[in-house]
């Protein structure tokens, strides 16, 4: 059996997880700088230890209601290209270790969410985990776009 591991994250009453390969550290919620002309999911950059991180609403990236205030949001701060985004979430929850044979591919199931973001379905117990590709988040112009933001405040820095 082969098992990975992932940190379960919420949004909403909805789990899902992300590989621990893609997970660079977890920071508490904390005040952002708006970044003007940014996409509409970026909410602005931080200063993660002298480095420029943009934080992206994950919950706006992938199409779900904002109609809730979470109780302890979290930015999961993940590296894709050797780059850091910061995904603002609802909850961290743990890092679970899930056996790839329960992973089932993604189905029409999940209408709200392209499957394209989705690397599969684990059903748990009493749930389903939706378990995210965070290397297809974004297209080549949205991360342009995330580089062009950290550019730009990396510069004001100086």
């Amino acid at each position: 059996m082969s098992a990975e591991s992932y940190v379960l994250l919420r949004l909403g009453a909805e789990t899902f997880g992300v590989h621990v390969r893609f997970v660079a550290t977890i920071l508490p919620m904390q005040a952002w700088t708006h970044v003007p002309g940014a996409p509409s999911f970026v909410e602005g950059v931080i200063n993660m230890r002298g480095v420029v991180v943009p934080v992206v609403n994950l919950r706006r990236r992938l199409g779900l209601p904002e109609d809730e205030t979470p109780e302890r949001p979290m930015i999961l701060v993940i590296e894709l290209d050797g780059e850091y985004v910061g995904l603002l979430v609802d909850q961290v929850e743990t890092v679970a270790t899930l056996q790839a044979e329960m992973i089932t591919p993604p189905t029409g199931l999940l209408s709200h969410i392209e499957n394209r973001y989705i690397l599969g379905i684990l059903s748990d117990k009493d749930r389903f985990i939706v378990l995210l590709d965070p290397s297809a988040l974004f297209t080549p112009d949205q991360q342009a776009a995330l580089q062009s933001a950290r550019s730009s405040h990396e510069r004001d820095d100086k």
